[in-house]
């Protein structure tokens, strides 16, 4: 049995989003000024998959879990071929809230018609490397539908913010995602990059945290002047200084930082080394 040696993942941070505000009571005696909110930060992730391949109709018993190209589409012949990724989403921090995830895949040739729509499903049985059409899974309903022309060397993305955001909280297992054309009738092969490529698939997903629950901090309340007492005495009575009374003062605003870089990798194909994996096939 063959030990392949994976890549893993890379980590980039986003920008600050928002920064709460401030409220305030009012009247003689007051709650004090609610605390302002932490802000609220939005990270993203891109994973790479821990599996890709594809599977062909003409060659139903053949696997090709260690091809440099992802086929999908009917061939000229009419044949069919379909992708299959497996993304790991262990890495994801835990209790965030996903916002969204996007499939990006790199085109490398085009063929057949100049524009036909593939779609992305959700796997719901158990693969592994070595499937082949014979033993491919069960998938679920469309997810989403990107149309595809003979564009060369150019990303193409699918929005997977369902998928992911199911997974994650564990609405379904995650066995993966599933990539074929609209209509295996029609003569469209696409052939995308693997991961045995230097720009091969990735997951970006891009979460938050959660907003902690704004408190309240007591603040001293409004006091009178002392009173003055009488004295006996034939003098005239002195006046009474009245003392100052506490007030309310509006807490400073935070300046939000400077926002970190992105990097260009969904646009410029840039290779990220990243931390290997090793993985051992069925």
């Amino acid at each position: 049995m063959k030990t392949r040696v994976l890549a893993g993942w890379s980590l980039i941070f986003g920008a600050v989003l928002a920064v709460g505000g401030l409220a305030f009571g009012h009247g003689a005696e007051s709650s004090g000024p609610m605390d302002k909110a932490a802000p609220v930060v939005a990270a993203y992730m891109d994973l790479e998959p821990f599996l890709d391949t594809f599977i062909n109709s003409a060659n139903a018993d053949s696997p090709y879990h260690t091809s440099t190209a992802l086929m999908v589409g009917a061939s000229e012949n009419l044949s069919k071929n379909r992708t299959l990724l497996w993304f790991d989403l262990s890495p994801l921090p835990s209790g965030v809230q996903i916002q969204e995830a996007t499939l990006y895949l790199y085109q490398a040739s085009g063929y057949g018609a100049t524009s036909c729509g593939f779609t992305l499903r959700r796997i719901i049985q158990q693969w592994g490397s070595l499937v082949t059409w014979n033993s491919r899974p069960a998938t679920g309903e469309p997810s989403a539908t990107t149309y595809i022309g003979h564009g060369k060397d150019m990303w193409y993305s699918w929005n997977a913010t369902e998928l992911v955001r199911g997974w994650y909280n564990g609405t379904y297992s995650n066995y993966g995602l599933m990539l074929l054309s609209s209509d295996e009738t029609l003569y469209a092969l696409r052939w995308f990059h693997s991961m045995e490529t230097w720009c091969g698939p990735y997951l970006r997903v891009t979460y938050v945290y959660p907003t902690p629950t704004p408190t309240r901090t007591p603040t001293s309340t409004r006091t009178g002047s002392p009173k003055p007492t009488r004295t006996p005495s034939a003098t005239r009575r002195p006046t009474s200084t009245p003392t100052a009374t506490a007030t309310c003062t509006r807490r400073p605003t935070n300046t939000p930082g400077p926002s970190p870089t992105r990097m260009s990798g969904a646009v410029d194909c840039i290779w990220v080394p990243v931390m290997p994996v090793e993985w051992s096939p069925d």
